[in-house]
């Protein structure tokens, strides 16, 4: 199987304005050839990826199975299918559980995604940023050694306060008699 070469260190940036769509390998297992397909991250998604049906049929993706769910007493209805795909995400591969979408539509990644492949998708007031967790941890801890400082109106010297009061303020501006 092709792997993907990473370009530099483990981070990608994106456009504030852009949702965020991530380059990926799929394919059926490492020994099939993998089709090359862009996913749009979805923070509310809570799969780990969603493909569509004809994506995933054209792979040959292996079927696990189907979830039903019972709409009245002894009624049910499949409410989706699951399947398994091999991806290759930043020189990392692995057999990823999918939902199968309807056909024609988007691949979709969530969060779950991002944690099987150990990686977190930052988005703040500078841009998004695809980030190692190790280097998220390390920063984290980073941030929790610093000590707590809690805001005070109490002046930052003490002293100042207790040394004015003991002494009559003095006008420098005026002469001295």
């Amino acid at each position: 199987m092709h792997k993907e070469q990473p370009d530099a260190i483990g981070t990608q940036l994106f456009d504030a304005s852009e949702t965020p769509t991530l380059d990926l390998l799929i394919s059926k297992s490492e020994d099939h050839s993998p089709a090359d397909v862009i996913a749009v991250f979805d923070s509310g998604f809570d799969k780990v990826m969603s493909v569509p049906a004809d994506l995933a049929e054209s792979l040959g993706l292996t079927f696990l199975g189907m979830v039903v769910e019972e709409l009245v007493a002894g009624s049910w209805a499949p409410q989706s299918v699951l399947a398994e795909a091999h991806v290759s995400f930043l020189d990392q591969e692995k057999m990823v559980p999918v939902v199968v979408s309807a056909p024609f539509g988007r691949v979709v990644i969530g969060p779950g995604f991002l944690q099987r492949f150990k990686l977190r998708l930052i988005v703040d007031h500078q841009g998004t940023a695809l980030v190692e967790d190790a280097e998220w941890r390390r920063a984290e801890k980073a941030r929790a050694d610093w000590p707590a400082v809690k805001p005070s109106d109490t002046p930052v010297a003490p002293w100042v306060t207790r040394v004015l009061k003991e002494s009559e303020p003095v006008n420098m501006n005026e002469t001295q008699k």
